[in-house]
């Protein structure tokens, strides 16, 4: 990295330098605070959020931070991998940096792989069912995407089939409308919430 390719953040209505051009990215956050990336002396990636004074939040030995729903997802890279975290806002752990596949904030679960297969568990590390599908992803709020042999369907949080996993394609839609598609047809379905 150049110094002229280096980042900085000048605040005209105080007349204040809140950082020097010295940060590999800034990112001005929802909540009007600020994530800085930046490098350590050994060229390491190291990540933390400030304040418009231009002062830390909580001290970081992050590679990566970004928001969540009131919480920050922060992650460290080791051996090749990023293992995954979860703060709240004073930057006090809530989850240790030991996840792989991944946190869902919004749902509060936790992916996690075992023998090559995902499953997932909550914030307790209560298994809400077992690592048995070769992928599993978010789709929407408490649906998650499960595939197996290259086939997909859906899953609640709870652990319920919500749609049977027979479809090459599922892809949601405006208007919570789901689109399932066989190798002969496609099916529509709408998401409905209980209120």
């Amino acid at each position: 990295m150049t110094e002229d390719s280096l980042c900085g953040i000048y605040d005209a209505s105080i007349q204040k330098v809140l950082i020097t051009p010295r940060a590999a990215n800034i990112t001005f956050m929802e909540n009007g605070l600020i994530n800085v990336k930046n490098f350590d002396d050994n060229k390491h990636t190291l990540a933390y959020i400030i304040n418009r004074s231009g002062e830390k939040i909580f001290s970081s030995d992050y590679d990566l931070i970004d928001s969540r729903g009131g919480y920050y997802l922060v992650g460290r890279r080791c051996n090749g991998k990023i293992l995954w975290g979860l703060l709240d806002s004073n930057g006090s752990v809530i989850l240790p940096c030991k996840y792989q596949s991944g946190i869902c904030v919004e749902d509060e679960v936790i992916i996690f792989s075992s023998n090559a297969c995902d499953g997932m568990m909550d914030f307790k590390e209560n298994i809400l069912f077992p690592a048995e599908y070769q992928k599993l992803y978010r789709l929407a709020k408490n649906l998650f995407i499960v595939e197996k042999d290259g086939f997909k369907g859906i899953i609640s949080v709870s652990g319920q089939i919500v749609l049977s996993g027979k479809y090459k394609t599922i892809r949601l839609c405006r208007n919570n409308r789901i689109i399932a598609g066989t190798q002969n047809h496609t099916d529509v379905f709408e998401i409905i919430y209980d209120k």
